[in-house]
């Protein structure tokens, strides 16, 4: 339960469930970890503004990294998988 004076700070970071150090670093502009957003954003009744967050399109940097893979082509034209099997 919270009292009546208590800071509003102190009151919305454990309504968020992190430090009150947590949220004055997000409030400075110094880098926080997303669960602290998510979690201040959900206490906020802000759910709604995590779209805004999320790119259209994702694409993971180990997709961005891998080279493009070009399909195989079969070998002498064959169509069975086993080079020994009667055509």
């Amino acid at each position: 339960m919270t009292r009546a004076g208590e800071n509003p700070k102190i009151r919305l970071a454990k309504d968020a469930g992190i430090g009150v150090a947590t949220l004055r670093s997000l409030e400075a502009g110094h880098d926080t970890q997303m669960a602290t957003w998510l979690k201040l954003m959900k206490s906020l009744q802000m759910i709604v503004a995590i779209d805004a967050l999320l790119p259209e399109t994702y694409r993971s940097p180990m997709a961005e990294a891998m080279p493009v893979k070009k399909p195989r082509r079969k070998k002498n034209g064959s169509s069975s998988i086993w080079d020994d099997e009667e055509r």
